[in-house]
């Protein structure tokens, strides 16, 4: 936390710098956006969008990452090479598998969407191979730093799931009201490859 309030000054400095400017800015820790999070995920967990499981895989403790089978040579984490260990634990999941014909068909219909177009293909070509449920948390124990998830305050939500949510928590009152989206969607967002 310390490092990330740190590190935000340096970045709206170099806005100031480089003559950018924005209407809203929001960090994932404040207040609005933590309620926001809490709701949608309420309403996910209610209707049965999110469900506790088993999470496997190949952690790499000093990257903070998991890694799969495929990605993982001689024991060691591709991107530090130090040993991973094989840990299993129980998690929460969305649903994300259940919407890859959506998906699929809305960038068939609007392959625009995707740019540079040069990347339309590995895109598709990701989305075609079976999708899989997304793992949207961790033990409070492992991970202290987080938004609790409303339902189980054993566990905070990971930072991709939540993160990406500040589109919509950024919209303050009721942000998931339609008048508020239909406000300030359609937008364009740039999102980064990770």
């Amino acid at each position: 936390q310390n490092y990330v309030d740190r590190i935000v000054g340096r970045f709206q400095d170099l806005w100031k710098t480089l003559t950018i400017s924005n209407d809203d800015f929001i960090r994932t820790t404040e207040p609005r956006h933590q309620k926001g999070v809490a709701a949608a995920l309420s309403l996910l967990w209610e209707k049965g969008e999110i469900y506790e499981g088993l999470y496997e895989g190949w952690y790499c403790t000093p990257d903070e990452r998991f890694w799969t089978d495929k990605d993982v040579v001689d024991g060691l984490c591709p991107e530090c090479r130090r040993p991973v260990d094989r840990v299993s634990e129980t998690n929460y999941f969305f649903r994300m598998g259940s919407r890859q014909s959506w998906l699929l068909n809305w960038y068939r219909s609007h392959p625009e969407a995707i740019r540079p177009e040069g990347r339309y293909n590995e895109i598709m070509g990701f989305l075609e191979k079976p999708l899989g449920d997304l793992c949207i948390s961790r033990p409070v124990s492992r991970m202290p730093w987080g938004i609790p998830l409303p339902f189980a305050p054993d566990y905070v939500t990971y930072v991709w799931f939540d993160a990406l949510m500040n589109y919509i928590t950024v919209l303050q009152s009721d942000p998931f009201s339609e008048n508020r989206l239909e406000t300030f969607w359609p937008a364009t967002h740039v999102v980064g490859k990770d």
